[in-house]
């Protein structure tokens, strides 16, 4: 867990340079998707958005459906990271306060 966080019941997996967060235990279908882009693979639907900075998936099949977001990281970008939250974080803890509060 990264220091400052607030705590959360989830799981980190980390693999290299990806670093996944669980707000709860991933299931099979889950698990299998995980795999797929670790190998490199994109999944099969297209993209509901494409850009330089990110593409977004909609997979209604995964698990009770799943928002996929990849985002690219440019050049020197990386380093700023170091001491602030990545977009991906920053959107996944606004995801998390959401659900929290029961919003939609």
């Amino acid at each position: 867990m990264e220091a400052g966080l607030p705590a959360m019941d989830g799981h980190d997996v980390a693999d290299r340079t990806v670093r996944w967060w669980w707000a709860s235990p991933p299931d099979a279908a889950l698990l299998e998707l995980v795999a797929r882009l670790l190998a490199g693979r994109p999944p099969d639907e297209q993209p509901l958005k494409a850009g330089a900075g990110r593409s977004v998936w909609a997979l209604p099949h995964v698990s009770d459906g799943v928002l996929l977001k990849h985002f690219r990281v440019r050049g020197s970008e990386g380093l700023k990271y170091v001491v602030r939250p990545s977009r991906a974080r920053s959107e996944f803890r606004a995801m998390e306060a959401f659900a929290r509060l029961r919003l939609p």
